[in-house]
């Protein structure tokens, strides 16, 4: 009862030291209760919630200490909470769930409002990327390669990302130790037959590297890994002012068919002010660039609550980037690391309800020009409870991403940071390279050595 307890106290106080709380599971007169009482600075409330369920499922339960902790600190809170006490990365899951179980789309609705206590438009959301997602059902044959870049041109001030610039000697060593477990996970999709059906190189930025180790990196990746013409194949080009004309040919060149080019907001002064070091108008030029190149599957990251903007200056932001019809759009919620500049310096001012009408906003008009959500995800302490969301044009959502989502296929992932998943019959496996890249570089052969773990997805 404490892990759902404590879920719901996030919601609320994300910053949670302030807060005492305590669930009672009771029986009497053949009910089942549980009485939540929290107190935040001297401030109580109490809940009890029941049920004549006497043989109530593990979820169940959860749900009933869940919604007692909910209503004994909402009076206590002036967060909204449009999920309810659905917690959680991946909302779907519990709705895809409730699919395979032979719920019908009405009966899912009305448990998602009475019983988790979602707002109607977050329910409407869910239950369309929930459809998206069914399309892809799980095959143990499936593959996808993540390729970890750790290097970005500055670090943004809500980022705790490790690596900055890095020295070009140190790009350089990054890239011949990735090559190599570049090919050693090549040699183990080929023995164990299965099928490679996307290619993503994240970061960090990508496209920070140099043309000459971006042409490396991408011939390598052709040479060892099964590649083939009408695979998914994803570069991050995320900084608009690291891309070029060169660079942009290197990734056509080597098969790359889908880019991801990020302003995170046209208004030059709050760029400067979370970091970044592109102007709006580079944003404009390199869009530009890329498809007079010939890319034709471009995604473009917005950021809804950045510090000083209000809700007309993220819609000229999304009215400016949606006029120039990006196949894929993904909006992100503010979210601020631990470790960032902006936590460390107390600058965490967001208006809420203007982030709240940020997302709806996105919402009516991405739909309404044909880009369907396929995929979305939360993570705690963002901004107004709020979601993160992928939204494509028919035919362009990425397949990567949804995997992330819904573990329907392997993911292999190589470089710093990289943390594989591995379908196993009766669970998911982990497998994790070392976060930093220094750690990577010092420590190469270990990282090697944890490849034989893939080994384990052999039926």
């Amino acid at each position: 009862m404490d892990y759902e307890a404590e879920q719901i106290v996030l919601l609320f106080f994300p910053d949670h030291e302030t807060v005492q709380i305590t669930s009672t599971l009771y029986e009497s007169d053949d009910k089942i209760f549980v009485t939540t009482r929290a107190n935040v600075l001297g401030q109580e409330s109490l809940h009890t919630e029941s049920t004549d369920n006497r043989t109530l499922s593990k979820r169940e339960l959860g749900n009933l200490v869940k919604r007692s902790a909910f209503f004994a600190l909402r009076p206590l809170s002036s967060l909204p909470t449009p999920w309810g006490i659905l917690t959680g990365v991946r909302p779907t899951k519990l709705i895809r769930m409730l699919l395979e179980e032979g719920k019908n789309e009405h009966e899912i609705r009305h448990i998602l409002q009475e019983v988790y206590l979602v707002d109607a438009e977050k329910i409407d959301l869910a239950v369309s990327v929930a459809l998206e997602e069914m399309n892809h059902p799980q095959n143990r044959n499936d593959v996808c390669v993540y390729i970890g870049i750790p290097f970005c041109p500055t670090r943004c001030a809500y980022c705790s990302f490790i690596s900055g610039t890095g020295a070009v000697a140190t790009h350089e060593e990054y890239i011949r130790l990735l090559l190599l477990e570049i090919k050693r996970t090549g040699e183990i999709i080929r023995d164990l037959g299965l099928s490679l059906r996307a290619v993503y190189i994240g970061g960090g930025t990508p496209t920070s590297l140099s043309p000459t180790l971006l042409e490396k990196l991408h011939y390598g990746i052709c040479t060892y890994l099964p590649i083939y013409d009408t695979m998914e194949f994803t570069t991050e080009a995320g900084r608009p002012d690291t891309v070029t004309p060169e660079k942009l040919q290197i990734l056509k060149r080597y098969g790359t068919n889908r880019i991801s080019i990020n302003p995170q907001t046209l208004h030059d002064e709050t760029l400067r002010r979370i970091g970044r070091r592109h102007s709006a108008q580079e944003f404009f030029d390199a869009f530009a660039m890329a498809r007079d190149i010939g890319f034709t599957n471009i995604n473009t990251d917005l950021i809804a609550g950045l510090p000083g903007e209000d809700f007309p200056m993220f819609r000229y932001t999304l009215d400016a980037v949606l006029s120039l019809a990006p196949e894929s759009l993904t909006l992100h919620t503010l979210y601020i690391k631990r470790a960032s500049a902006f936590r460390q310096s107390g600058n965490l001012f967001s208006n809420v309800p203007a982030v709240t009408e940020m997302l709806s906003y996105t919402y009516r008009e991405a739909t309404q020009r044909g880009l369907k959500p396929y995929y979305m995800y939360r993570q705690k302490a963002t901004v107004g409870n709020l979601e993160n969301v992928g939204y494509s044009m028919p035919g362009t959502a990425s397949f990567y991403n949804t995997v992330t989502m819904t573990d329907c296929a392997h993911i292999f992932a190589l470089g710093a940071g990289g943390v594989s998943r591995l379908l196993l019959p009766d669970k998911v496996v982990r497998v994790f390279n070392f976060k930093h890249d220094d750690g990577y570089t010092r420590d190469f052969e270990t990282v090697l050595k944890r490849k034989e773990e893939f080994y384990k997805i052999k039926v």
